[in-house]
Order: structure tokens, then sequence, then C-alpha cells
């Protein structure tokens, strides 16, 4: 049976709403980053299934309303959902469009998506000014977390090959996030798809970190998520958790962090717990403070804001955060969602 068919099927006499059923210091390395080439697999069939008649709600993706910048409201909040799509809207070249692929993953408490293959705004030679968030697109009216650089010493390069279009970093290359990311007591998430390029010591470098916000107590300012000695490490403070020899640098890897929220607490506990995964399997799990409330002004795309002088060597194709800590499930879920755009060679 095709998936038309069969979303037809589950679709009869159900026209009121629809919800879809989802199931320590790194090194610099200074030489430019290779063009390598891959492949992008996409899955194209996904079905949906009414809950109105069932006493549910139909909701959007995300509920809330469309806050103005001016508000003190944090740039990719919920705002009110898109309209759904359907199946058949979702196949052939629409199956790369933003709200397509939003339907593989979990998008609730998504607060910045960037997409090498969309979004990315070039000089004349290729070296990226503003790589815009996606999410205004999935939720027309919400303020993207977009990453820029003026500096064009300091611009990495878009490239373009067979796994697509890819953004690559060296030495002294750093996108610069807008002020934001100031409540993550809900917990936060990290996902990111990379292709490193390893020094000699197995050292690709930071890939991506928020800054500490001016708030003074028992919790972690900073977080931040690096590639060092063949190892997955997250930092909070100075808490890091780490998973060793989970990269050879030969191709495309998915990482991700889940660090937990406050739990209810009055005030941020000595510590909490970070789980980290390779593609979709935990690798390590262990002991990471809380991260504090306030607006993080520093946040940065390829480069350190613990070790400033490192910076990272190779090629992002996808970073997606939360502010929460997803469900392993979920967590599961957007990994797949990640392997199967970014698959190794």
């Amino acid at each position: 049976m095709t998936c038309r068919r069969l979303g037809a099927i589950l679709d009869l006499g159900m026209k009121r709403a629809a919800r879809r059923i989802t199931v320590p210091q790194p090194t610099r390395s200074r030489s430019r980053w290779a063009i390598v080439t891959g492949a992008v697999a996409l899955a194209s069939c996904t079905l949906f299934v009414d809950t109105s008649q069932l006493g549910g709600e139909a909701p959007g993706i995300d509920g809330g309303p469309v806050l103005p910048a001016e508000s003190g409201a944090e740039a990719g909040a919920d705002v009110a959902a898109p309209d759904v799509v359907s199946p058949a809207e979702c196949e052939g070249a629409a199956a790369s469009s933003t709200e397509c692929l939003a339907k593989r993953f979990p998008t609730d408490d998504l607060i910045m998506w960037l997409r090498a293959d969309d979004g990315v705004e070039t000089t004349a030679d290729g070296h990226v000014t503003v790589w815009r968030d996606a999410l205004p697109k999935l939720r027309p009216g919400t303020v993207g977390n977009d990453a820029k650089q003026s500096n064009s010493a300091a611009q990495p390069l878009r490239v373009t090959d067979a796994a697509g279009a890819t953004v690559a970093f060296a030495a002294d290359d750093v996108l610069e996030l807008p002020p934001g990311f100031n409540d993550f007591s809900a917990g936060l998430s990290y996902f990111v798809a990379v292709w490193p390029q390893l020094d000699g010591k197995g050292t690709a470098g930071p890939i991506l970190a928020l800054g500490r916000p001016p708030v003074q107590d028992e919790c972690a300012r900073l977080s931040e998520l690096t590639i060092d000695e063949y190892s997955l490490d997250y930092r909070a403070e100075t808490d890091v958790v780490f998973a060793a020899g989970v990269s050879d640098g030969r191709g495309w890897d998915v990482f991700s962090a889940v660090h937990e929220g406050w739990k209810g607490q009055a005030k941020c506990p000595a510590a909490t717990t970070a789980t980290l995964r390779v593609g979709d399997a935990v690798a390590k799990t262990g002991p990471a403070r809380t991260l504090t409330k306030g607006v993080r002004t520093e946040g940065r795309i390829g480069r350190s804001w613990y070790y400033p002088e490192d910076f990272f060597n190779g090629k992002i194709g996808e970073i997606l955060v939360y502010r929460r800590a997803l469900e392993d499930a979920e967590a599961v879920q957007v990994a797949r969602y990640l392997m199967a755009r970014w698959p190794r060679p």
C-alpha cells in the first residue's frame, strides 16, 4: 500500500484537525578544510491521524502567541503554528522544505535551527556573512537566532559537494549568535551534524558555545560542545561530561547533548545530568550543574567561550537547539533525522 493511499484511509472523515504521530583543552588547527564528498538520503513518507473526534485538542506544532522582539521574549520562542502540510505535499522536491523536514522530528521548544542547505548568505567568493535560523519559516512571526559575521577575516566558507551545501570552518572562523538563550530551567538539548577535520591529536575544537550571562549563583553559566582528542565534550562551567573515542574524522558525525533542567528546585542544585549521544546511541551520562537564567550575549559557532583561542576545524551541516531536555525517544528521533540527512560515506 502506498503512503498516499494509507494516508487517505486514516484521514477519512477527519476534517477538523490533525496531529502528527511521532514516535582538557582543545588544540587549534589551522589547515583549511578540504571539500569531501558524501550523499544525502531523505525519507519521504509521513502519516497523520486526527485526534479531535477522540476528545483531544487539535494543537499546532507549538502553541503560544507571537511575541514582539521588544517585549523581552527570547528569540525562537514558540508562536502560532503554521498550517498542517499533507503527506502528498511533502513528496519530491518539496520533501526538503522547512515545513516538511520539521515533520520528521519534535519541534516543541526548538529555539534555533540552522540548515547549511538553506538560509546561508555569502559574499561573492563564498564567505558566510549570515546563517539564518529556519524557525521563522516554520513559525511566521518568530524572531530567528541568526548567526552572523561581518569581519571578512573571520567568515567561514559555504561549500557545495556531493553531500550538499555545508559551512566549513577553519582557524579564526566564527559566527556570532544574538543575545538571548536566557532560560534553560527546563533543560537544554544540542544536536549537530558535523564532519570534523581532526588534527594529529584527534581534536577539531569547539562546535557551539553559549556564553555566560551576568548572573552569579550556584548554576553553570556556560554551555559548550567540543570535539577534543577523538572525544565529544560537553562543558557546563567547570563540569565536563565526555564520551571518548567517538570520532575518526572520516565522515559525518551526529552528536547531541541533553542537559537536564531544574526539576522544580527553588534554586540551582549542585548538579544534574547531561547525556551525550553519538548517532542515536547513548555514549555517556554524567553530572553537570544546572544552567542559570539570564540573557547570554556571547553565543558562538566555531569558537570556544571558555578557551577563546580555540576554533572549530571542519564542516557543519545542521544545528538544532532546544530550551528543554528532550525525552529519550525524542532525542533518538532527532538524531535519526540528522543521520538520514547527513549519512557517512
